[in-house]
């Protein structure tokens, strides 16, 4: 792993989530303690097992974590994108890394010491509280992903995925155009499917109106788009709260709902 010039990281820093709006003298604090790192595809980032001493903010390409059983299989966890970390909560909870994390593709990453994370929370509450709403977030998002896994069909995973990758553009009943971020057989491993099993996802889906492909590049239907606003509360970076003091549900919570699509999946029997 290379690590480039850090011209411009404070720079850098204060348009990531994290730390946007956060006072200047405190970002160039976590700046002069933080270093930008170039990985190549399949390069480790760390190791499951090692002493959590960083963590890291994909800047670009994307960071595959897995985890690796003590009879040697391997599951792929997460594949995280731009301007998301990983790493963190195992930092916060000074513990080692349940994980091992590795490029996929060209990618570039923001290392941030613990050193750097400390000096930052101490100097100013928001700080602490943006980092403690992230490791809430990503606790919730793996109980969600664990209740997914045993409980969704692998079209309604698919459907909350692509939800997921329109994000805020969900606002108006409107077709959304995305692009898989990574590759099929890539995805396939994130949601635990084979890629057999997500290709007739894939074509469940078209078959039904709900989505048209071409290459990498899908368009959600008016028809998907409309079942979203009608299933899916307030969305945002963090979780939202539905105006009675309780969470409210994310928009990779969207679930389809049998009756609703029956005219169009017919006796397909795609949503358990």
């Amino acid at each position: 792993m290379r690590t480039p010039r850090n011209d411009n990281l404070a720079e850098l820093m204060g348009n990531l989530p994290m730390f946007a709006g956060v006072d200047a003298p405190v970002i160039d604090t976590i700046a002069a303690l933080s270093s930008r790192k170039q990985a190549s595809g399949g390069e480790r980032v760390y190791a499951q097992g090692e002493v959590a001493r960083a963590f890291y903010f994909v800047l670009s390409g994307h960071v595959r974590r897995t985890i690796l059983s003590s009879e040697g299989g391997e599951k792929v966890i997460d594949v995280v994108g731009p301007r998301h970390q990983v790493g963190l909560s195992e930092l916060v909870g000074a513990s080692h890394y349940i994980s091992t994390a590795e490029a996929v593709g060209d990618s570039m990453l923001l290392g941030i010491g613990r050193e750097g994370l400390e000096r930052a929370m101490s100097l100013s509450r928001d700080v602490s509280l943006r980092v403690l709403a992230a490791v809430a977030e990503q606790h919730l998002a793996l109980e969600q992903e664990v209740a997914s896994t045993y409980f969704h069909s692998s079209c309604r995973r698919l459907v909350n995925y692509l939800l997921s990758l329109a994000g805020t553009h969900l606002d108006a009943p409107a077709e959304e155009v995305v692009v898989l971020p990574i590759s099929k057989s890539l995805l396939a491993e994130r949601m635990g499917v084979t890629p057999e099993t997500l290709s007739r996802a894939f074509r469940d889906l078209t078959d039904a109106g709900l989505i048209s492909m071409y290459g990498r590049t899908i368009t959600l239907s008016t028809k998907l788009i409309g079942r979203a606003h009608s299933g899916v509360g307030t969305s945002g970076p963090n979780i939202a709260d539905d105006g009675r003091g309780r969470p409210g549900r994310r928009r990779s919570d969207f679930w389809i709902d049998r009756r609703a699509l029956s005219d169009s999946l017919g006796s397909r029997g795609w949503v358990r």
